[in-house]
């Protein structure tokens, strides 16, 4: 299936793409997340939590997301939470709605874009690890 056709259309199913950056790991989301699809992101978002960068799941190509959909965004911040890597979620209007609605962008972090998502992610990331390898230094150090 192709992610986006010409024109700007959205396909009804859903369809990904992924980038895995050195910084962090990136999936694009096309379409429609629901119960009978909800299953292969999951898959995806499990394997990309391995690799312990920070994780963005860009919806904004995104029409709909169902409770499945919000269940496994919530699982996904759980578990990126208690590993300690960031994770933050782009997402159109119409999604970002519904997050609102369901207080999500109290515990999540949304994006209207994916450059703000990423640039958050990286300042993050990058000032969790200084101030650990900061900490670790002076904790080794002789007094």
């Amino acid at each position: 299936m192709t992610p986006v056709q010409a024109g700007g259309w959205v396909p009804d199913d859903l369809a990904t793409k992924v980038h895995k950056l050195r910084e962090m790991s990136v999936v694009v989301a096309y379409g429609e997340v629901d119960l009978t699809n909800v299953h292969l992101l999951k898959d995806l978002l499990d394997h990309l939590s391995a690799r312990e960068v920070p994780l963005l799941l860009d919806l904004a190509k995104v029409r709909y997301i169902d409770s499945a959909g919000l269940e496994l965004l919530m699982q996904t911040y759980q578990h990126c939470r208690a590993q300690g890597m960031p994770f933050a979620v782009v997402a159109e209007p119409l999604v970002r709605r519904t997050f609102s609605v369901l207080s999500l962008e109290t515990v999540l972090s949304v994006f209207d874009n994916a450059a703000s998502a990423r640039e958050h992610l990286v300042a993050e990331w990058w000032g969790r690890r200084d101030s650990t390898s900061t900490l670790t230094e002076a904790h080794v150090s002789p007094s």
